[in-house]
């Protein structure tokens, strides 16, 4: 399992600047250290509450590509004799299209980008700032000027490389935010 943290540390101008990194297990599986991956910016009034996320490698058509969908992780107070750890999960709905690709043509033809900015679609992506982000959108790239991000694509594509391969050997992934 692949656990990453999303530490947020800072607000400017309207955009939330934060870090991701990911745990370093020892076999015991206490944490020994995190590992920088890169900077993360998001919209300070779409932020996720902070909790895990499971990380979903799905097809979104707005981008025309597979992109990492954020799914929370709830915790079940239940007292059942089950035998895993008592984490459960809500299941994501990623139809073949999602909410916000079905409404963005519809919105962006009428001139309404509130409501499009209002729809949740919580995903890790590539960009260079905050300001287009839909709720739950997070930026990932190199920190440069506050509230803006560089090497964007390429730190993208390294961070799907790395969590695709993890999802393609039957293992999980899940960002802790805080």
């Amino acid at each position: 399992m692949m656990k990453l943290v999303l530490n947020r540390f800072r607000t400017v101008r309207g955009a939330v600047v934060g870090r991701l990194s990911q745990e370093i297990a020892d076999r015991k599986g206490g944490v020994v250290d995190h590992e920088h991956i890169c900077d993360t910016v998001e919209r300070e009034e779409g932020c996720l509450e902070p909790g895990e996320y499971r990380v979903v490698v799905a097809k979104c058509r707005s981008f025309a590509r597979k992109m990492m969908f954020l799914e929370a992780v709830k915790k079940e107070a239940s007292s059942s004799s089950d035998a895993s750890s008592g984490l459960g999960c809500s299941p994501l709905p990623l139809p073949e299209i999602c909410e916000r690709c079905r409404l963005e043509r519809k919105h962006h033809r009428f001139g309404c980008m509130d409501e499009l900015h209002a729809l949740s679609c919580p995903m890790l992506q590539p960009g260079n700032g905050p300001f287009r982000l839909r709720k739950g959108g997070i930026l990932i790239g190199e920190a440069h000027a506050p509230g803006f991000v560089l090497r964007s694509q390429e730190l993208f594509l390294q961070l799907f490389d790395r969590v695709n391969k993890v999802l393609r050997r039957g293992g999980e992934v899940v960002i802790r935010i805080e």
